[in-house]
């Protein structure tokens, strides 16, 4: 029997990382990934002070939306529309998925010819 090394961020705790499949193969995976908790982590707390009345809860979605697309963001910083053309791509994708699949009425059965 062989031995694996698994890797987890110590800011999941191992139950909530092996449920939510935060386990990984690599120590630079799993660097990657506390590297992200932590962004999370700062950016809840920097909007939990900076915005009145927004509750951790809302402040740890958000965080953690804008985490995950850092890089957009960064793009966004000098070029704002880059945000937009983001936003649009997601509202028509959701659109789609929202349109009703194509109705077809009842087949007409056609008479059996002997």
């Amino acid at each position: 029997m062989g031995v694996v090394a698994l890797y987890y961020s110590d800011r999941d705790d191992m139950k909530k990382a092996m449920e939510e499949g935060n386990v990984f193969s690599t120590a630079k995976e799993a660097q990657e990934r506390d590297r992200f908790l932590e962004l999370v982590d700062e950016a809840r707390d920097f909007l939990v002070r900076k915005v009145e009345g927004l509750d951790e809860d809302t402040a740890d979605r958000v965080a953690m939306v804008i985490a995950e697309n850092r890089e957009l963001f960064k793009k966004g910083m000098t070029k704002p529309s880059v945000l937009g053309e983001k936003n649009a791509e997601i509202a028509k994708e959701e659109a789609e998925k929202k349109k009703p699949a194509a109705k077809r009425g009842p087949k007409k059965k056609e008479p059996i010819q002997v």
